[in-house]
C-alpha cells in the first residue's frame, strides 16, 4: 500500500492485491497521507510518525483492506518522531516502534508497543 504521487503527502492510496498482482485505489483515509512509516500486523496496515515537514501534522491511523476502512488511532508521545520510530510486527494485531527523532535532535533509544487486538 502507497501514497503514490512522490510529494510528502499524498490524497490517493493504491493497494496490492498479491493474489491477483493488480493495484486498486484505496478508499481515502480522510486527510492526506504522508509518507511515514507503515506496517503489517497481520489484519492492520499502520501508518505511524512524521514526516520531516513541520507543517505535516503527524499521523496514526490503520488501514483494513478486508472491509477498506481506516481506524484513527490514540495519540502517543512517539507521534511526533520522524519516522515515528521503526515499526516492527511482534505478533498479531501488535507492533513495536522504536526509535525516531524530533525535529534533527537525538535519535532516541526507546520506544512504545501497538496493540490492536480487541
Amino acid at each position: 500500500m502507497f501514497p503514490v504521487d512522490g510529494s510528502q503527502t499524498s490524497s490517493s492510496v493504491y493497494a496490492l492485491d498479491p493474489a491477483t498482482d493488480t493495484w486498486r485505489e484505496a478508499t481515502r483515509p480522510g486527510e492526506a497521507l504522508p509518507a511515514v512509516g507503515s506496517a503489517w500486523t497481520g489484519r492492520y496496515v499502520v501508518f505511524w510518525g512524521k514526516t520531516g515537514n513541520p507543517d505535516t501534522p503527524a499521523v496514526n491511523v490503520a488501514w483494513d483492506p478486508a472491509t477498506d476502512t481506516w481506524l484513527l488511532l490514540s495519540d502517543s508521545l512517539l507521534a511526533d518522531r520522524f519516522p515515528g520510530g521503526t515499526p516492527a510486527n511482534i505478533g498479531p494485531g501488535r507492533l513495536l516502534f522504536w526509535g525516531g527523532t524530533i525535529d534533527d535532535g537525538p535519535v532516541y533509544a526507546d520506544g512504545a508497543i501497538l496493540d490492536l487486538n480487541p
